[in-house]
């Protein structure tokens, strides 16, 4: 009897959007279920005239950021034929902010959003494009470290040029973890396989950081 044989898999296969969702879940049932909770507990307290003022503003703002989080998700459900919407790339970092703590808090790590950097006028970028791209590599530098270590993973957007917007995303341990090794060159190779085409472009600056290009919708 002939033995099978394994047939390898290439390190660039396109992830599904159900692999990028079934990551992500967590942040969004854990976002969706507090908003809509503050949405029901002001509802059954508000009134009417002058004195509901204050429980409609929590019911407006809860219900933005829940609609914040299903924006995200109708992006990674939404078809590539479909026509590309636009958004800036800090409105969608801090759209994914909240949603991507949770996966990454069950592996000991924190997340972490820098915008100190001098940045140009803000950009837009085609926003499906670029929450792919920055989920996959916030999911395979997570699953590639192991799950006791503890540390912070921070995201600088560095530039928002004519052609294209650039950020950064570092590794750093917490004080009492041994600094483990990240295949940043390797993740870098992962992307660029993935998402060059797409006019995303990854490089790596040192074994813990790295910088990503991605190309503006101008």
């Amino acid at each position: 009897m002939q033995t099978p044989v394994a047939v390898p898999v290439s390190s660039h296969a396109q992830p599904s959007d159900g692999e990028l969702m079934a990551f992500l879940a967590p942040g969004l049932v854990h976002a969706l279920g507090n908003h809509l909770f503050a949405i029901q507990g002001s509802a059954h307290v508000l009134k009417e005239g002058k004195a509901g003022l204050r429980e409609r503003g929590t019911i407006l703002e809860a219900s933005n950021r829940a609609q914040q989080a299903l924006d995200i998700l109708r992006l990674l459900a939404t078809p590539d034929e479909e026509p590309a919407s636009v958004e800036q790339p800090g409105v969608l970092l801090t759209q994914l902010a909240p949603l991507c703590a949770v996966p990454l808090r069950e592996r000991g790590l924190r997340h972490h959003l820098d915008f100190t950097s001098p940045r140009s006028r803000p950009r837009g970028v085609p926003a499906r494009r670029f929450v792919r791209a920055y989920l996959g590599l916030l999911q395979r530098v997570s699953e590639g470290l192991p799950p006791f270590v503890h540390g912070t993973l921070t995201t600088e957007l560095k530039r928002q040029d004519q052609g294209s917007v650039t950020f950064e995303i570092a590794v750093e341990f917490a004080a009492h973890c041994l600094p483990f090794p990240v295949d940043i060159d390797g993740i870098v190779s992962d992307c660029n396989g993935r998402h060059a085409a797409d006019g995303v472009v990854a490089e790596a600056v040192d074994g813990r950081r790295m910088r990503v290009q991605v190309g503006t919708a101008e």
